[in-house]
């Protein structure tokens, strides 16, 4: 597992963001303190490192936002459910296959690792089916037409962006920063063949909801580095 932090500035104080990406499916789960005993998690992978990283800073309550729910962006949620008291943040369509493993694409997903291994020898695959969790959770907190609220003393805003999945949406943090999690990527387009996926979605709806938040926002994508909003390929 990689580890990184990057440090953002909002309403006057400073927020540090720690991602923590899968070696496997290179998904990134994403951490911020949200306050005392508190912690926001986004799409967790089952990562160690993260689990190690709450234990660390003491959060015993946390936050899990969905970006969507693919299977390698809720694989986390169990072994933090043994370990935290969470409560779980989607959209309506995701809400259900969190307690239906058979619907979060993992044979798609599975395919396609193999597919790399193929190529270049490689063992993703079966090393992520080796820590691979299936989420049966349920959500405590749905959306149709998006979501805002209060986490701590942080504001949270869900914005729609359907295309990747029926339930993608990107995940606002304070105004300061966005999690676009397979919605925008800086180097590649957002990839709309998964099962249920829609290219006219994507481009009806997500392309104007991601291009109406600031072009200097920070972007925290669900797999790759962080980049500036503007510099997003905004295409599928």
């Amino acid at each position: 597992m990689h580890q990184a932090q990057v440090k953002i500035k909002s309403r006057g104080r400073i927020i540090a963001v720690e991602s923590f990406a899968d070696p496997y499916t290179l998904e990134n789960s994403y951490l911020a303190r949200t306050g005392p005993g508190r912690a926001l998690v986004i799409d967790p992978n089952p990562s160690q490192l993260l689990l190690r990283r709450l234990a660390e800073i003491g959060a015993g309550q946390v936050t899990v936002a969905l970006t969507h729910a693919h299977a390698d962006h809720i694989c986390g949620i169990a072994p933090l459910m043994e370990r935290c008291s969470i409560r779980i943040i989607c959209s309506r369509s995701c809400a259900p296959r969190l307690m239906a493993p058979s619907k979060t694409g993992l044979e798609f997903l599975l395919a396609m690792l193999r597919m790399q291994d193929m190529r270049d020898g490689g063992h993703r695959g079966d090393g992520f089916m080796r820590e691979y969790r299936p989420c049966r959770a349920r959500a405590m907190i749905t959306f149709d037409n998006g979501l805002s609220l209060n986490d701590g003393s942080h504001a949270l805003r869900f914005i729609p962006a359907p295309g990747h999945s029926p339930g993608s949406c990107v995940i606002v943090l304070d105004g300061a920063c966005a999690f676009t999690g397979d919605s925008l990527f800086r180097d590649c387009a957002a990839v709309t063949r998964f099962p249920r996926g829609s290219t006219s979605s994507y481009r009806a709806i997500a392309v104007p909801a991601l291009k109406s938040l600031p072009p200097c926002m920070q972007a925290f994508p669900g797999h790759g580095a962080p980049f500036l909003m503007r510099d997003g390929v905004f295409s599928s």
